[in-house]
């Protein structure tokens, strides 16, 4: 309900009790003048009464002829007549007056009512109104959070998408690097001779050693086998196993050979790959120090690198290969831990 309609109760009711107000004092006149006529007619009555009825004959018997006795007789028919329509006539409209007043009453109350409810729907609707608003200021409130939230996604969506470009195309060096790694040491043995020239020492007969020097800590981390590689999270083969070592541990030839490489490579550091004859093969990577270079010949058990973190490590350890050639002549990685010794 709006607050016209309101406003416009107020002044029907307003306006019904200013009528209500007249009437009553009119009631209240009209009364008074019932009440006159009343005790005027009383007193009347009451002076008659005594006088005692020989009065009225006095009255009548003073008349001079018939025609002023019957003149008289009809005067005082009259007067008492009249006395009694002015009662009657004042008891009517005091009677409608007072109907007049209560059906004012009742409407006033009625309009009153209306008021109420009218005051009471316009205060609820103030509170709902109150109420919105808030909710409102709630809504655009959470709207902005959003909008904001939205806005870091796609700043964050947008970064990611630069990232994963970025990601994938290290992905694409990392893994040309380890073909080129590859490769390679594929290239290294292909090279090699069927047999090692003279005077180069070899393993044949020999039984193979353990690559960390006696004494040291050591613990076996990633075997050989698949895996995910923990530098670049993507499965592939693992082509040796990983001894966990303290940096600057002296790593040994686990047989005679000579050095066929000896450098260093993004993907496994500082390397050494050692021809042991008959197709064997070892490699040594992640080293902190090279302590041998190629076309050096070695003995089993003598130093050739340090241990160390370069390449794709996470962190000191010592990957160590081992390759065999097999009936069909290609030398391959073979599970190390299956070939040589642990102490």
């Amino acid at each position: 309900m709006s607050d016209e309609k309101v406003r416009q109760l107020d002044i029907q009711i307003n306006s019904l009790k200013i009528e209500i107000d007249q009437n009553i004092k009119e009631q209240a006149k009209l009364e008074k003048e019932v009440e006159a006529a009343a005790q005027l007619l009383m007193d009347r009555m009451r002076a008659n009464y005594m006088a005692g009825s020989a009065t009225w004959l006095e009255v009548l018997m003073q008349s001079q002829n018939v025609q002023e006795y019957l003149m008289r007789m009809e005067l005082f028919s009259r007067v008492v007549e009249h006395d009694q329509k002015l009662i009657e006539g004042l008891e009517e409209q005091s009677t409608k007056l007072v109907a007049l007043v209560n059906d004012l009453q009742s409407n006033r109350q009625k309009l009153e009512d209306q008021q109420r409810e009218a005051t009471a729907a316009r205060n609820q609707l103030y509170s709902q109104e109150r109420e919105l608003k808030q909710n409102i200021a709630k809504l655009n409130e959470k709207q902005n959070e959003l909008d904001k939230s939205t806005q870091a996604i796609q700043n964050r969506m947008s970064e990611l998408k630069k990232n994963s470009a970025a990601y994938v195309s290290q992905q694409e060096r990392l893994a040309k690097e380890l073909d080129a790694l590859e490769a390679e040491i594929a290239k290294a043995m292909t090279d090699r001779p069927a047999t090692p020239p003279s005077g180069a020492p070899t393993s044949q007969g020999e039984k193979l050693g353990f690559p960390i020097q006696k004494g040291a800590n050591y613990a076996v981390g990633d075997r050989f086998g698949h895996r995910i590689n923990p530098f670049t999270n993507v499965p592939g083969m693992h082509n040796g196993v990983d001894f966990k070592i303290a940096w600057g541990t002296p790593i040994l030839a686990i047989a005679s050979g000579t050095v066929i490489i000896s450098r260093y490579h993004t993907a496994y550091g500082y390397y050494i790959m050692i021809d042991h004859g008959s197709g064997m093969f070892s490699i040594y990577a992640h080293a902190t120090k090279l302590l041998k270079s190629v076309g050096d010949h070695v003995k089993r058990g003598e130093r050739i690198m340090l241990s160390g973190s370069t390449g794709w490590s996470t962190g000191p350890h010592l990957h160590f290969e081992l390759h065999i050639r097999g009936s069909d002549g290609i030398s391959r990685p073979v599970d190390p831990l299956k070939h040589i010794p642990l102490p």
